[in-house]
């Protein structure tokens, strides 16, 4: 079993099991296991101070043998409190670690797709931008543009999250938590839905981030910026699997396959494990042997692009 944070009835849309979502979605779910134990440690050190109440002592004289306690130099009742509204702070930390971890994804799927495929911006785009210039503010928009698609209805509110958090993120690293002009600017612009989702997992109104002299997390806010990665995640995976055609996509497989397995080239037990790849990791793209087939075979991995071994009718899901 695995942490998790964050729990979506939304279905989920096909998805293609490349190489850069594959590294994507396991960092994703270290740093979920990761914030998933510091929520879990501190309520349980809170709880665990409940024993102590009434102490005057303070924790290292209480609990020598925990590592590092000395750096929480405190009686229990001052302790606890400072566990009980470590939230925000944590949150503080979360949201950039969370975007940080899905602009890396972001920004590799960009550049693959432009190394390896050709894809250009539009001049439309690139005029007045220079490949150096795609970062969180616009690498969404960018991968768009480059494969000339368009988000689904769904990504498309949870970019507009994914906005408002990266301006939130801003505000603390470079304005000292005071809420920005750009942060305005996006609150009051915010659409229905997108306020409607934030609403629904942070319990709280998208107005409220302004009330204050400063920008406030909550706990919650953990929660959402998992939540709102998670699904963008999913929107740039369909973005590609659209963007790109059959053939794009069985190259890609067969480099992936050719890359990862010990199996003799040319032998029918590699062509197998060609088509177990395929079916568990690209199962979402549609395509026939024949064109992961043709694709080995230009690639110089295959002898024959008419000659498919033969494969038994078990399937796997995939990994």
């Amino acid at each position: 079993m695995t942490a998790s944070l964050v729990s979506t009835g939304a279905p989920i849309a096909p998805t293609v099991y490349f190489p850069i979502y594959r590294r994507y979605k396991a960092t994703r779910q270290q740093a979920n296991n990761a914030m998933v134990s510091l929520l879990a440690g501190s309520a349980l050190a809170s709880h665990t101070l409940q024993l102590t109440e009434g102490s005057s002592r303070l924790l290292p004289e209480i609990f020598p043998a925990v590592p590092h306690i000395a750096r929480f130099n405190l009686r229990p009742d001052a302790a606890a409190a400072v566990l009980r509204s470590a939230g925000p702070h944590l949150a503080t930390v979360t949201v950039p670690y969370a975007l940080a971890i899905h602009e890396d994804y972001v920004t590799q799927c960009i550049a693959w797709v432009r190394d390896q495929f050709n894809f250009r911006l539009p001049t439309a785009v690139s005029s007045d931008r220079t490949w150096g210039d795609i970062g969180a503010s616009n690498m969404h928009e960018a991968l768009e543009s480059m494969l000339g698609q368009e988000y689904l209805p769904n990504s498309s509110v949870d970019l507009e999250l994914f906005h408002l958090y990266r301006l939130m993120r801003n505000c603390h690293i470079h304005d000292g938590g005071s809420a920005s002009p750009a942060l305005r600017n996006h609150v009051e612009e915010l659409g229905t839905d997108a306020q409607t989702r934030f609403r629904e997992i942070t319990k709280r109104d998208v107005s409220t981030l302004l009330q204050g002299a400063q920008v406030e997390y909550s706990l919650l806010d953990v929660f959402s910026i998992f939540a709102v990665t998670k699904e963008l995640g999913h929107g740039v995976n369909a973005l590609l699997l659209a963007g790109l055609s059959r053939e794009q996509w069985a190259d890609t497989c067969v480099n992936d396959f050719h890359e990862q397995t010990t199996r003799y080239r040319n032998s029918d037990s590699w062509g197998r494990g060609l088509i177990g790849h395929a079916h568990d990791r690209y199962q979402a793209v549609g395509m026939s042997r024949r064109h992961i087939f043709e694709s080995a075979f230009n690639k110089g991995l295959w002898p024959d692009p008419t000659r498919i071994p033969a494969t038994s009718t078990r399937t796997r899901s995939p990994q």
